[in-house]
This record gives structure tokens, sequence and C-alpha cells, in this order.
């Protein structure tokens, strides 16, 4: 009996053949948001409520408070 005629060998080379591509797509997604952490700065962190984001330099964290319609400046040292 060859290869191709065992019963659920196609199955299986499919089950490889989408696993191969999904990680292929999971690395090239993960190099694109690489590319734009680099060229754009970290991104806006979430927390709750108020989302915060901190300068590329590290040493400015703004903090939005939604419900209050304002944004705090914190000086952070380096």
């Amino acid at each position: 009996m060859t290869a191709a005629a065992r019963p659920g060998f196609r199955r299986r080379r499919r089950i490889v053949w989408i696993s191969a591509t999904a990680l292929a797509v999971t690395v090239i997604v993960i190099a694109a948001i690489a590319a734009v952490n680099r060229l754009l700065g970290p991104p806006v962190i979430g927390v709750g409520q108020m989302p915060l984001a901190l300068t590329p330099d590290g040493r400015t964290l703004y903090v939005a408070d939604i419900l209050g319609g304002t944004v705090a400046v914190i000086s952070l040292k380096g």
C-alpha cells in the first residue's frame, strides 16, 4: 500500500501544511508589529479607563483621564 493510498494520509499532510502556513503568517505579523513599533515608538497601553502613553526615550508618561477629559504629564527619571 502506498503512502498516498493510506487512509488519513492526505488529512495529516493538510494539517501540517495549515500549521506551517499559520506559523509563517504569525512570524510575518510579529515582524510587522516590530517594524511599526520601531518607526512610531511604543504603543499606547490601556489600563482600565485610563490609557497610558510613554515617550520613546522613556522620560515622560502621559495618563489620560477619559471621564474627566484631562491628560496628566508625568516626568520620569531616566
